[in-house]
């Protein structure tokens, strides 16, 4: 659990009106509002720390490919000329949604082959 003082007043509102409302439904000592995204959010980041330079290293990759038009044109005509199914597209997180780089990392591995080409080819370029 966080310490959000905001948190901490929601609760103390609820628990004056309870009281106001003389409620049996709900025992005092269960009251407690914390933000579990928040919490799970700290937790995926800390655990990012392990795998934190594969993560940039792909990142980066993703970042080089959409850093151009003349880049993701490329990118697509490789896919393309590798026969791969180009309907989707890499993705680079945001750092504001928790699951994004899960959705980045799922997106670069797809198109792999596309990155190892590109890196190994002679027209290609480097990482």
């Amino acid at each position: 659990m966080d310490n959000a003082t905001s948190n901490d007043a929601l609760v103390e509102c609820m628990r004056t009106k309870l009281k106001e409302w003389r409620s049996y439904l709900m025992n005092e000592k269960f009251l407690q509002f914390r933000c579990v995204a928040h919490i799970i959010n700290l937790v995926v980041f800390d655990g990012m720390k392990e795998v934190g330079l594969a993560v940039e290293r792909v990142r980066d990759c993703v970042k080089w490919v959409k850093s151009s038009r003349a880049w993701i044109e490329k990118f697509k005509y490789n896919i393309s000329f590798i026969e791969m199914d180009g309907r989707r597209f890499v993705s680079l997180d945001v750092p504001t949604w928790w699951n994004s780089t899960y959705l980045m990392l799922e997106s670069a591995e797809r198109f792999e082959v596309v990155f190892n080409f590109m890196h190994s080819s002679p027209n290609g370029a480097s990482f």
